[in-house]
């Protein structure tokens, strides 16, 4: 039992390593607008949301693309995944069912304007349909502790790069979905 707490202590110190370089890097380029790959982004943010210990009641599913880079200010993009990410984990939580799944995507559209979408799927507590209008609302809260800025700070962060953010859930109980669009803005791939 020594052995196996020492293990769990060295995965916990190594997942602090990773989050205190991930907060450099991202005090480094604070306010820069720049070609970013998304993908990257966020796997930068579930690295400051998750922990190892998460698996034992979630599955992470992703499926990122090859798109092509979008001009973001890369610290507020990455503040706002960090809060999805969040609200979702604390949806999960709630929803009393066993094992969870978090699907996250990111994928090029072609269409009317060419842009890169991101998805945040949770399979949470879900969203009463009287609320999904209301999310984005400065004030607005479901949470007992919530103060209701994040969603709102987040969507106005999103507008401000160009970006746009829409939620969607079917109900109470059945999960929700978070969608950002970034147009894009000049030629280049990226994973």
């Amino acid at each position: 039992s020594v052995l196996k707490e020492i293990q769990g202590l060295v995965r916990n110190i190594q997942h602090m390593k990773q989050i205190i370089a991930s907060h450099q890097t991202m005090a480094k380029s604070a306010g820069k607008v720049e070609p970013i790959a998304l993908g990257d982004v966020l796997c930068h943010a579930m690295e400051l949301s998750f922990h190892p210990g998460d698996s034992e009641w979630m599955t992470i599913h992703r499926d990122y693309q090859e798109v092509p880079t979008v001009l973001v200010e890369q610290n507020q993009l990455l503040q706002v995944l960090v809060n999805l990410l969040r609200n979702a984990k604390q949806a999960m939580r709630q929803q009393t069912q066993g094992q969870h799944t978090l699907t996250l995507n990111v994928h090029y559209q072609n269409e009317d304007r060419p842009s890169v979408i991101m998805t945040i799927q949770d399979s949470g507590i879900g969203i009463a349909p009287e609320h999904l209008s209301k999310m984005f609302t400065r004030g607005f809260t479901t949470k007992k502790d919530g103060n209701g800025i994040g969603l709102h700070s987040s969507i106005r962060a999103i507008q401000n790069m160009g970006g746009s953010m829409q939620v969607q859930s079917d109900g109470v109980g059945r999960g929700a979905m978070f969608t950002l669009t970034f147009p894009v803005q000049k030629e280049g791939v990226s994973a």
